[in-house]
């Protein structure tokens, strides 16, 4: 086969090999840190030692997959349709044979499944249950289809398998997530298990028969083969299988005797460690995995000199990733599992270095198994294997009583440098290449001197920064992408395999350009496979996005110190870095029992005043209930009164009622709701006035059920600010305005208001607004560029209230800046509503500190001319001395669009 076309398969078995992996690693995540959150660190020990026994009875297949696979290459490269149909069927027998004999196996174990726990499994928990259905899950891969993704592979196409378990899996793990969350049904989520593992097998059954409807085994027969073929087959299959029980045992056995020895919470984790350096060694994986067809197709038909270039150059790109891959797990191992299992949850230091430390070398020695798997050097070196073992599961034993589960790493590490590398690297250079393999051992050594230099340089570098917060892992992220790649490219720079790479990239873009120019219908990526790659990419921004989502869903802020110090400000010294403004934050006090009682509670006395919180009640974080906890507690003597629907939650308002002794005043809902709700605001607000008029209380502060006014003090200050500018003249005394406009007559903010009860009780005493307005007619009228002044005409909820009072007191107003400015001068007091620290949960404007009228900005007035300046103190004092703006000049914002 073309080289080129070689290089066009392992691409796109590399891609969706990764977007597979993305899957596969990711969102079993957010499924583990929902089990330790949900149910606890046992349950998730039974998860990982289960899977461990399975992966050890997985060795029953003797790495018979392998070999035939090794054979396959040859008579599909020749397409010798016949021969391949032939070894198909051999395929096909010997898995579902060993599926019995896993099966077998498997149910013979279950007795001594107890002793293999140390300490007491979790309650409600049958492991035998759990046990069958891992079992179940186990076999399905050798009864169903087991011989398509062999197809697929032979034909250097495994990026169709790896496109239908992105896609099972992805939706399986999201059931499994809603299981977890929802229905807290342990045997539920497991059965999920072999039902993804069912869906992929048939899916890819289906396309391996649709896309190569030649390949479909035949009837076995004995004499199939020759006597030669036997016997090689033999020796083979007896290799690989040595060298298939090393690979497990060094994962599997592992985790049974930290089972056995520490605990199954230790085995948790462990495991979550080990699944955090297994994203990254899969992803190593997929790099040889996806030459792994093509360097089999080189061996079947190309001499030895071109498969040792294919190998020296996957060496090489393996070597580099390893180290980018090592040097952002040396400095995310500890700060990921702080906020994903918490401090309880986490191993010391030592152990993240020695996984680091595990990860290169195992990465390193996937380079062997990807030449060994395609050249079929397996009898060879089958004692290799054997010693290997031998020596993990002896040093295991040992170590793990003297230095703990840090000696289980060790003694995995110890056996691949000093066993697995340099032994199979020699007996693959030794029966295949025909070469010595010292110049390969030697690049070893300086790739490793380099790597952990790198490593070492880049956590040295890591260590200024803060880790425990988003910031920090932001910039150590930074840090990884650079330094190590530097380092890496500097010293790799003038090598023959960097040459060939960037020779390789070049043509690769080349000839991506040249097929963009000529694509037709006969594209080698369909305009569907497009499609679905796109939304891939955005389900994987969304999932990433969601890591960073997870920990804070699920977490707990414990010190609200440390996260101001290592979120808060970092952040707002980043955006102050790259724009043009100063960034400011505060914090309030989300439930009244967090209040500091000096700064909020000394020396207020209001007892005329009552506080009215008008409309729906707000349920959710109990805010409502709270905020009137919060007034209570910082304004003892003022009267509170929650002012909303009969149609309302009754057990809620019982609560209001019964545990915090509020005054909750129920109204009939109005039949026309006016424009955007405006008679539901003013029919309750002038209930709650009316209450307060009751209780005898001479001043009030109107606000909403929705929102919270946080400035200590503020009420006496508004009473001394309403007495300070008396009035004398058809009101009691001046109203107080949050957030009036000073270019569009008569409109203002219409959340709070502050005034003395009889002026209030007339200013919400107004007709209800009579036009019947659907919903989305607002928009309507800016899509159509409606000016000011006929949205004046028409009527809208921010110049209604005030529009009715002002028509009431005055006689006669219209339209006017004049009429406005008189009006703001004669009988109100206006404020930036900023002036009350106020929240507003409702909507994400409480997340920002200015006067809340960028809302109006980005909503409602955005890109039109007019100006939207709010009145604030110094304006109205203005105004109030008759020092108006030029009418004629502003007179004519009134009849601009409003789009």
């Amino acid at each position: 086969m073309a080289t080129k076309e070689r290089v066009g398969h392992t691409l796109d078995n590399f891609i969706w090999g990764y977007i597979n992996i993305g899957v596969t690693s990711i969102m079993p995540f957010f499924v583990r840190s929902l089990i330790i959150r949900k149910w606890g660190m046992e349950y998730l020990g039974i998860n990982s030692l289960f899977a461990s026994i399975l992966n050890v009875l997985n060795i029953s297949e003797l790495g018979i997959g392998s070999a035939i696979i090794y054979n396959l290459y040859r008579p599909v490269a020749e397409k010798n349709i016949e021969e391949t149909k032939k070894l198909l069927a051999l395929y096909n027998l010997v898995y579902k044979f060993l599926g019995l004999v896993i099966l077998g196996i498997g149910l013979c174990l279950v007795p001594f499944l107890s002793h293999l726990i140390n300490g007491e499994i979790p309650d409600g928990i049958n492991i035998y249950i759990i046990y069958f259905i891992y079992l179940i899950n186990t076999i399905v891969s050798y009864w169903i289809f087991p011989y398509s993704i062999a197809v697929f592979q032979a034909n250097q196409i495994t990026s169709v398998n790896n496109k239908i378990c992105a896609v099972v899996w992805l939706f399986n793990y999201t059931v499994q997530l809603l299981v977890v969350i929802c229905s807290k049904n342990y045997y539920l989520y497991f059965l999920l298990l072999p039902i993804g593992s069912l869906a992929v097998y048939i899916f890819t059954g289906v396309k391996q028969r649709r896309a190569f409807p030649q390949y479909v085994p035949c009837k076995f027969k004995k004499d199939f083969f020759t006597s030669n073929f036997w016997k090689e087959f033999k020796k083979r299959v007896v290799g690989m299988s040595i060298s298939k029980f090393r690979t497990t045992c060094r994962g599997a056995l592992d985790t049974i005797v930290i089972s056995a020895v520490l605990g199954l919470s230790m085995t948790a984790k462990y495991q979550n460690y080990l699944m955090v350096m297994t994203v990254p060694a899969m992803l190593i994986l997929y790099i040889t995995g996806a030459a792994l067809p093509s360097l089999g197709n080189s061996v079947a038909i190309d001499s030895n000199e071109n498969s040792l270039g294919i190998t020296k150059m996957v060496c090489f790109v393996v070597e580099w990733v390893s180290v980018f891959f090592g040097a952002l797990l040396m400095c995310f191992y500890q700060p990921f599992m702080y906020l994903y299992a918490g401090e309880a949850g986490m191993l010391s230091i030592q152990t993240a270095v020695l996984f680091v430390v595990f990860f290169y070398l195992k990465s390193i020695s996937s380079i062997s198994d990807m030449v060994r798997n395609s050249c079929g050097v397996w009898w060879e070196g089958r004692w290799i294997a054997v010693c290997e073992t031998i020596c993990n599961l002896l040093l295991n034993i040992v170590l793990v009583y003297i230095i703990g589960v840090n000696g289980i790493i060790l003694a995995t590490i110890v056996s691949l440098f000093f066993i697995n590398i340099p032994l199979e690297t020699c007996c693959i250079y030794k029966y295949y290449f025909k070469k010595s393999a010292c110049g390969t051992l030697l690049g070893y050594c300086k790739s490793f001197i380099v790597a952990f230099g790198a490593i070492g340089i880049t956590y040295g570098i890591s260590v200024f920064f803060e880790h425990y917060g988003f910031v920090g892992l932001l910039l150590d992220l930074a840090v990884c992408l650079i330094i190590p790649n530097v380092i890496f490219g500097a010293v790799y720079f003038k090598s023959e395999e960097m040459t060939e790479m960037k020779q390789i990239l070049k043509n690769v873009w080349k000839n991506d350009i040249k097929e963009k120019k000529n694509m037709k219908s006969t594209s080698f990526v369909k305009k569907s496979e497009k499609s679905i790659m796109r939304k891939v990419a955005s389900m994987f921004e969304k999932i990433i996005l969601g890591l960073l989502w997870l920990p804070w869903k699920y977490g707990q802020i414990k010190n609200c110190d440390d996260f101001v110090c290592n979120l808060m400000i970092p952040i707002t010294q980043a955006i102050e870095k790259k724009s043009n403004c100063y960034v400011t934050y505060n914090l309030y006090p989300k439930y009244a029992n967090n209040l500091n009682e000096w700064r909020y509670g000394h020396g207020i006395h209001a007892s005329d005043t009552a506080i009215i919180m008008q409309g729906p009640l707000r349920k959710e974080e109990d805010f409502t209930l709270e905020t009137v906890r919060y007034y209570q507690k910082v304004y003892p003597e003022v009267k509170v009164i929650v002012s909303t629907w009969k149609t309302e939650d009754m057990a809620y308002i019982k609560r209001l009622e019964n545990e915090i002794n509020c005054e909750v005043v129920l109204s009939d809902a109005p039949e026309n709701a006016g424009v955007a709700n405006i008679n539901y605001q003013t029919k309750s607000s002038l209930a709650g006035v009316r209450e307060a008029k009751r209780l005898n209380c001479q001043y009030v502060l109107k606000t909403r059920t929705d929102s919270r006014v946080t400035m200590p003090g503020i009420l006496e200050h508004l009473v001394q600010l309403v007495n300070e500018y008396p009035i004398y003249d058809r009101q009691m005394g001046r109203i107080i305005l949050f957030n009036a406009y000073l270019f569009l007559p008569f409109m203002e903010f219409g959340t709070y208001y502050f005034g003395k009860i009889q002026d209030m009780e007339n200013l919400f005493d107004c007709k209800l607004h009579s036009g019947k307005v659907e919903k989305g007619y607002a928009d309507k009228l800016l899509e159509n560029g409606v000016t000011y002044k006929q949205l004046y005409k028409e009527g809208c909820a921010l110049n209604w209230v005030m529009k009715c009072y002002a028509e009431r007191i005055e006689n006669k107003v219209k339209c006017d800046l004049n009429d406005w400015w008189n009006f703001l001068s004669k009988y109100t007091i206006c404020l930036p509503v900023a002036y009350l620290h106020p929240l507003w949960v409702k909507y994400d404007y409480n997340h920002e500190e200015s006067d809340m009228i960028w809302m109006y900005r980005r909503k409602i007035l955005g890109s039109t001319g007019v100006d939207n300046t709010m009145v604030d103190y110094a304006m109205w004092n203005a105004l109030k001395n008759k020092q108006f703006p030029d009418s004629e000049q502003y007179g004519n914002l009134i009849n601009l669009p409003m789009r």
